[in-house]
């Protein structure tokens, strides 16, 4: 079941690119996704901030 932000997601920003914007777009997501995945100890999955702390 999608929901509503899911299908105004995909109708003002996934339809409108390109295959070519859509791969770069999943590229550069996984960099995030691999700091946040790649955190041991306490705070693991928080983001820091801009300076750097937590």
């Amino acid at each position: 079941m999608r929901t509503a932000h899911v299908e105004s997601v995909r109708r003002y920003l996934i339809d409108l690119l390109t295959p070519e914007q859509i791969e770069a777009f999943a590229e550069i997501g996984e960099t995030p996704v691999a700091h946040l995945t790649d955190r041991k100890g306490p705070g693991a999955g928080r983001a820091a901030r801009p300076d750097g702390r937590q």
